[in-house]
C-alpha cells in the first residue's frame, strides 16, 4: 500500500471551527514575510536577466544586491507607515555583511528568522554531515548581532532534508514556514519535541508574481487583494492565516511596492484583521489549542 506524507499532529479536541478568536478580536490574520538574502560573489542565480553569465555576472548580481542597497529601506518605510509588523527570513551572513539592515529589524522588534547561511546553501544540496553545522551557524549569526536567537524557521528555497524538522527543533526552533498545505497552523511531529507550522504561501510569493508568472506590479496588488477578500469571508466560519512573501529585490521596486502598499492598505482598512509576526501566530495558536 502507498504510504502518504502525513507528519502533522492534532491536539486533542482540536475543532478547526472552534478556536476562538486571534488577539484583536479578528478571524484573519496576516503575516508579511521579508526576505532579505545574499549571494556569493560567484553565485549564478536569479536575477534581471533571463540568462546567467559568467562570474562576475554583473546585471543579474547588481539586480539582486538593489534589494540590499535600495528596496529593503523603501519596505522598511512602507510598512512603518502602515504601523505593520514584518517577520523577517535573514540570511546568516547578513549579519556580517549588512549588520545595518540586521539591527533596523531589531530596533523595531520585528520577528527574525532563519533561513540558512546564504541562498547558495539550501539544505537538501548541501553534503547531509553539513545541515545540522549549517542551522546552528546562522542562528548564532543572528543571535550575534539582535542578541535574540530567532524561533522561526524558513529555509532558503523552502528546502528541507528528512533530518531538517529533528535539527531545527533540537537547535531550539519553534516554527517553521516551508509548508503550504494549509491555511491554518499545525504541529509538526520531530524525534524530540513538536515544531509549528505557520502558513506560508506559494502563489503568493513575489518571487513566483514577478519572476514566474511575470506580473506587473498593479497585478500583483490585485492578487493580494482578492486572496484577502476571500480569506476575509471564509474567515466568518473557520480562522485563517494569509501569508504576504516579499522579497527586497523585487517588491522593493518603486513600481511594485506603490501597487503592494495599496493592497496593504485595503487590508489594513478592514477592522477585524490581525497583523502580526510568525512568533505572534504561534504563541496566540498554542494558547488556543491548550
Amino acid at each position: 500500500m502507498t504510504n502518504y506524507r502525513d507528519d502533522s499532529i492534532l491536539p486533542e479536541n482540536y475543532n478547526r471551527r472552534d478556536l476562538g478568536n486571534w488577539p484583536n478580536g479578528g478571524r484573519l490574520a496576516v503575516w508579511i514575510v521579508l526576505n532579505v538574502e545574499c549571494w556569493p560573489a560567484d553565485y549564478l542565480g536569479p536575477g534581471g536577466m533571463p540568462w546567467p553569465s559568467s562570474p562576475p555576472d554583473i546585471p543579474n548580481s547588481t539586480f539582486r544586491e538593489y534589494g540590499n542597497r535600495v528596496g529593503v529601506w523603501r519596505l522598511i518605510s512602507l510598512l512603518d507607515r502602515l504601523g505593520i509588523p514584518a517577520s523577517i527570513a535573514l540570511n546568516g551572513a547578513m549579519c556580517r555583511y549588512r549588520p545595518d539592515i540586521v539591527e533596523a529589524f531589531a530596533s523595531r522588534g520585528w520577528d527574525i528568522m532563519g533561513h540558512g547561511i546564504d541562498q547558495s546553501r539550501a539544505l537538501n544540496r548541501i553534503p547531509p554531515e553539513e545541515e545540522e553545522a549549517d542551522i546552528q551557524t546562522t542562528l548564532r549569526e543572528i543571535e550575534t548581532v539582535t542578541g535574540l536567537r530567532p524561533k522561526g524557521w524558513l529555509g532558503p528555497g523552502l528546502a528541507q532534508t528528512a533530518a531538517t524538522p529533528d535539527l531545527l527543533a533540537e537547535a531550539g526552533i519553534r516554527y517553521i514556514a516551508d509548508r503550504l498545505d494549509d491555511q491554518l497552523p499545525y504541529y509538526v511531529r520531530t524525534a524530540s519535541r513538536s515544531l509549528v507550522s505557520v502558513p506560508y504561501s506559494l502563489d503568493l510569493n513575489d518571487y513566483s508574481a514577478f519572476s514566474t508568472m511575470a506580473l506587473t506590479g498593479r497585478e500583483y496588488g490585485e492578487m493580494l487583494t482578492d486572496q484577502f477578500d476571500v480569506l476575509a469571508e471564509e474567515a466568518n466560519d473557520e480562522l485563517r492565516v494569509m501569508c504576504v512573501p516579499l522579497h527586497t529585490y523585487l517588491s522593493g521596486a518603486p513600481h511594485r511596492s506603490v501597487h503592494i502598499g495599496n493592497a496593504l492598505a485595503h487590508m489594513k482598512s478592514q477592522g477585524d484583521v490581525w497583523f502580526a509576526t510568525g512568533a505572534e501566530i504561534v504563541q496566540a495558536f498554542e494558547e488556543m489549542v491548550a
